[in-house]
């Protein structure tokens, strides 16, 4: 499948390790001979416009911290608590729990979840001083035998977002087409993963447009060329419209068999021609 993006992007490679678990770091304090408590925990999950805290607390004094913490550190962000006391809960669990919902704010994007063995921290920062000062800071504040694991990518504040998005479509796109039924404009099943795939993406990208052209080979009349291809195009466009993407978004467009990237002379080359491709664009 072609598309109209730069498939090579160092920041956007950086994101592109960060969600597959590529970069991480440890640090520890000595070991202790216990189990993991799968009774209890704390998750956080925060974005641009959420906050998500999840889990166990020490006491009502304990929420009411968070509450605090995150109106202060998280200023129009919206807020999901829910929580429930757990007792009795390790020494030091308000601690180093507040002091973890306070490192967050210093990311542009994360999640971290906590319990009496480790805290995991996986995200994106854009201030890579203000992140380590807070590293430090939950490092002073871990619990006896506990782990800090992280796994968190530096992006410069510099680096378009668009970059980032372009680099999430080149990746998905690489190597893979959304395959039809012959002579018809339904879109097989092994399609659909892929096509599942964009709409995390345009999700995630909210600012993107997306034109989705069809084309197909030099096989049969030209006129019905461009109407299949065309209709392949609203398939495609109809698909991420009905998982959510706004139909304002997206443009579907038929270019019949007027751009052959391979030969039509034999049956590898029709097949290349017969694709769809994506093309992005940015305010």
């Amino acid at each position: 499948m072609q598309q109209s993006v730069n498939p090579a992007l160092a920041v956007a490679a950086l994101l592109l390790a960060f969600t597959s678990s590529i970069a991480s770091n440890e640090t520890t304090k000595e070991s202790v001979d216990a189990s993991p408590d799968p009774a209890f925990g704390l998750s956080i999950t925060r974005n641009k416009s959420r906050l998500i805290i999840q889990g166990y607390v020490s006491s009502t004094a304990h929420e009411a911290l968070l509450r605090q913490t995150a109106a202060g550190r998280f200023p129009g962000v919206e807020l999901e608590i829910d929580v429930q006391r757990h007792s009795p809960m390790p020494p030091g669990w308000s601690l180093v729990t507040d002091t973890t919902l306070h490192a967050m704010a210093d990311t542009h994007s994360s999640r971290a979840f906590i319990d009496a063995q480790h805290i995991g921290i996986r995200g994106i920062v854009t201030d890579t001083v203000a992140w380590s000062s807070s590293v430090d800071r939950i490092n002073k504040s871990l619990l006896y035998g506990m782990r800090l694991k992280l796994n968190v990518v530096p992006v410069e504040k510099s680096a378009r977002f668009s970059r980032l998005c372009e680099n999430l479509f080149t990746r998905a796109l690489h190597n893979r087409n959304v395959e039809f039924r012959e002579s018809s404009a339904r879109l097989r099943t092994n399609a659909l993963s892929l096509l599942d795939e964009i709409v995390e993406i345009a999700t995630d990208c909210p600012l993107v447009s997306i034109t989705v052209t069809g084309h197909t080979d030099s096989t049969g009349n030209e006129s019905t060329n461009h109407e299949l291809s065309k209709a392949r195009a609203k398939s495609v466009v109809t698909y991420l419209i009905e998982r959510g993407i706004e139909p304002r978004r997206l443009t579907a467009n038929g270019a019949g068999s007027a751009g052959p990237i391979a030969s039509n002379d034999d049956a590898a080359g029709r097949r290349i021609n017969r694709r769809i491709e994506f093309q992005l664009t940015f305010p």
